[in-house]
């Protein structure tokens, strides 16, 4: 909400244009990023090009772009950048390197998706780790850990005004979710066979192109990360190479880890993260970490272009490069093959699949691969002084095979409209709907992901159900499991006498709903107390009976007034989710709010006639804000003191060691 770059795009352009063009400069962003981090790891400018294409076209970005994920496509934008900044900090520790270094993670805690900046900066604790281990003079270690804590200090501060909701949000909703456990954090992981996409990413259909899956599963984007076939055997040929970068062995040894890890908890290394690392189960969809994959294998591709096309010399001992990369790419493999079997895996099934749909993407990928050998040889027999025809080749061979296997699979397309029939919005007051296919029972899914949010948003009305498969806030996670144990009841409390039925697209009356907003006389309070996941059909029958209407006055996403004449004492009740933040007024004064059924708002009232205003004013984002506001500010006189250090007294004091990424 408060990434910079959407702020300025909207302050100009309605939502969906902005976010188109955010989504293109931060595309632009990424290849400039990885080129310009390759050529300071001393990869020349075609090399550094060829890095910054298998990035941009790669599986991830594409496949990521085409499912909406727009935060992650701003988090893999940044990763490059940010790994810049880290190695000229590390390399000259000083204010301005510490100032963008925290300016990039600022922007990846206000824009990108939290786990993409997880990943991100448990990859740079390793890379700054490295560095100051292997720092000399050891003098430069201090300077190099002092600069390094005051910029992730300044990135978290600066994007304080995201963060403290968000911190928020995670204490008061991850108690009711299932996050937190190996299990759940290992859902949607890398299958043995999804690894076989690495070679053919339609290997197992491609729903984005119209291929029908062979197992039916809605996270193709989550699986597939093709960088093309020249990628790998171009970072293999790097390694065989006479001169071999530190950083080079070090990336190895990184993507070796991150692909145990896209695994899941079929590896122990998962289970060790979990247990090791805070914070790690809080995230599914472990195979998102090929987002660093990608930035890291495209920069071995690029080193081992520049070495193929420049001809330099192999090495004298081949061990432990080719060797050992040969042999861990057999056992690779043979693992693969041993735990598809190991897991009856459909072999007769899955040929009468292949017949049936993919066949062509099959023949496709040998050509692919045909081009690229070729491409290579051709490369690998030409004199030297024609490498402008060796790059050419090579660049062809990749934009072919990246622009077949993951460029087709984005298209824009309209997102389906829906209608809410005018005969329910005459309704008045308004009432709840449900997106189901099953009433009245609902399937999770429907309530965790439904398609009717934008309907529910654009005409004005109240839904239950969301579109977001994050942390939710704890009252509404709860209602969740109220409603998927007793449908009937969760709905009547929350006032929701709707559904929108999927499967014949017609909308039905549910049982009688409770009033959304309703005084509870003192008779049946009691009543207000028992859980959500408690509550029956009689406790519904016996609040129905007593509670009264309250007419709603004004009705705001952040603010509610009502006038309740109460003939008794009792209990306002308020059908919303109850959330930190929300604060109440009765005649100008202020109320504790209470938590009926421990969900939803409610205040005590007195009998008489009352003016009663909520509003929603959260603390953590004005402090979040306040913090924001000074971190900002000491960026700014950080790099600005570092740019007249520079220009005025020098840098003041030699280099240290470069680190070994």
């Amino acid at each position: 909400m408060f990434y910079p770059l959407w702020l300025g795009l909207l302050a100009i352009a309605p939502a969906n244009q902005a976010l188109k063009v955010g989504l293109f400069l931060h595309l632009a962003a990424c290849f400039a990023g990885q080129y310009r981090l390759a050529r300071v790891l001393g990869v020349g400018t075609m090399g550094s090009s060829l890095a910054a294409v298998l990035l941009v076209q790669s599986g991830f970005v594409v496949n990521h772009l085409e499912a909406g994920h727009v935060n992650l496509i701003v988090g893999e934008a940044l990763v490059p950048w940010f790994l810049l900044f880290l190695d000229r900090l590390l390399e000259q520790p000083g204010p301005s390197a510490a100032a963008r270094v925290g300016l990039v993670g600022a922007l990846m805690g206000l824009g990108s998706h939290p786990q993409m900046s997880y990943y991100t900066c448990l990859t740079g604790v390793g890379w700054s780790a490295a560095a100051v281990l292997t720092a000399k003079p050891r003098s430069w270690r201090g300077r190099q850990v002092f600069w390094l804590v005051l910029a992730a200090l300044l990135a978290a501060a600066t994007s304080a005004v995201q963060l403290a909701p968000a911190i928020e949000l995670a204490c008061d909703g991850l108690a009711a979710a299932p996050r937190g456990g190996i299990e759940h954090a290992s859902s949607h992981a890398w299958k043995s066979a999804d690894f076989l996409c690495l070679l053919s990413p339609n290997v197992l259909g491609n729903p984005f192109v119209g291929t029908k899956q062979f197992e039916a599963s809605d996270f193709f984007h989550e699986h597939v990360a093709y960088l093309g076939l020249a990628a790998p055997l171009l970072a293999f040929y790097g390694l065989t190479r006479a001169e071999v970068a530190r950083w080079q062995w070090a990336l190895v040894v990184a993507v070796m880890i991150c692909l145990l890890l896209a695994a899941g908890n079929a590896t122990w290394l998962f289970d060790v993260a979990g247990r090791a690392l805070p914070g790690w189960s809080w995230f599914r969809c472990p195979g998102r970490i090929f987002g660093l994959i990608s930035v890291f294998t495209s920069l071995l591709a690029a080193r081992g272009a520049d070495a193929f096309v420049n001809t330099e010399r192999a090495s004298r001992v081949r061990w432990p490069a080719a060797p050992f990369i040969t042999v861990s790419i057999l056992a690779a493999g043979i693992t693969v093959l041993y735990r598809l079997k190991k897991a009856t895996f459909d072999w007769e099934g899955y040929r009468s699949y292949v017949l049936g749909n993919v066949t062509t993407d099959f023949l496709v990928t040998v050509l692919i691969a045909l081009a690229t050998v070729g491409a290579l040889l051709i490369d690998y027999r030409r004199k030297a002084r024609r490498r402008v025809i060796a790059w050419i080749a090579l660049f062809a061979a990749i934009f072919c095979d990246l622009g077949y296997q993951n460029a087709r699979n984005f298209h824009l397309a309209e997102v389906a409209a829906y209608e809410i029939p005018a005969s329910w919005m005459a309704i008045s007051p308004p009432i709840r709907f449900v997106d189901t296919s099953a009433s009245p029972f609902v399937p999770p899914q429907h309530l965790y992901s439904s398609r009717l949010c934008r309907t529910a948003i654009e005409q004005g009305r109240s839904i239950v159900g969301t579109n977001d498969g994050g942390v939710l806030p704890g009252a509404l996670t709860r209602l969740y499991h109220a409603i998927e144990r007793d449908a009937s009841s969760g709905f009547a409390l929350s006032a929701c006498g709707c559904a929108y039925m999927r499967d014949t697209d017609e909308w039905v009356a549910l049982n009688e709903p409770l009033d959304r907003v309703r005084f509870v006389p003192n008779l049946s309070v009691g009543l207000c107390s028992v859980p959500i996941e408690q509550i029956e059909a009689r406790h519904i029958t016996d609040i129905r009976r007593n509670a009264l209407r309250v007419p709603v006055l004004r009705d705001e996403p952040r603010r509610l007034l009502v006038d309740c004449s109460s003939p008794t004492e009792g209990l306002l009740v308020v059908a919303d989710t109850w959330y930190p933040g929300w604060t109440c007024e009765v005649d100008g004064r202020s109320a504790r709010l209470e938590i009926p059924h421990g969900i939803f708002r409610g205040v005590r009232l007195r009998p008489g006639r009352h003016l009663v205003e909520m509003r929603f004013q959260p603390r953590s984002f004005v402090e979040g804000a306040v913090v924001s506001v000074a971190g900002l500010s000491i960026l700014v006189a950080l790099w600005l003191w570092g740019d007249v250090n520079v220009r005025f007294r020098g840098t003041g004091g030699g280099k240290g060691g470069r680190c070994p990424i």
